[in-house]
């Protein structure tokens, strides 16, 4: 199926390509195509991805890991998690590439965070609209624990809280 390994510096370009299609993928019915650019261009900004490969392979709290064919090399998916506590990590990020979607990488990439980790509850916020989300948490038992509305460059948007206790 894929490796799943840490992200390394030579990732960033192919992580960006990922995030770039999962985004458009995912949101171009929820948000405008500029605002979808302006966040891709701050979040996964070369710097800012940078930032988070160096500072994640210093901190046992943070993982950044990669999904990658075999066969090509190619990513095709990332996770990134961050411990919030002794028991409790957030998913900050999880994206497919869409032609890959629905082929079980996502659940493994869920998986191999939690071995790694020894994880006994997973939290993952999620934009309301963003349904095909929401039904893959909700299909592997995610429970809804809150909510929250947030604004972010002009659009206010509701943000559901999913857990899972292992």
């Amino acid at each position: 199926m894929v490796i799943i390994r840490p992200i390394e510096l030579s990732d960033i370009e192919a992580v960006q390509k990922v995030a770039r299609r999962s985004w458009v993928d995912t949101y171009q019915d929820i948000y405008s195509i500029e605002y979808i650019e302006s966040f891709l261009s701050k979040a996964y900004s070369s710097a800012n991805l940078e930032h988070s490969v160096i500072h994640d392979q210093k901190n046992e709290g943070r993982r950044f890991l990669v999904a990658v064919l075999p066969s090509t090399q190619e990513v095709v998916g990332f996770i990134h998690v961050l411990k919030e506590s002794e028991e409790c990590y957030e998913l900050l990020r999880v994206y497919i590439l869409p032609e890959h979607k629905g082929k079980g990488i996502g659940t493994e990439l869920i998986k191999e965070v939690r071995n790694l980790n020894d994880i006994s509850k997973l939290k993952a916020w999620v934009e309301e609209l963003n349904h095909m989300t929401r039904k893959f948490y909700e299909a592997r038992n995610f429970k809804i624990v809150g909510e929250e509305v947030t604004t972010d460059d002009g659009y206010t948007t509701t943000l559901i809280c999913y857990e899972k206790s292992f």
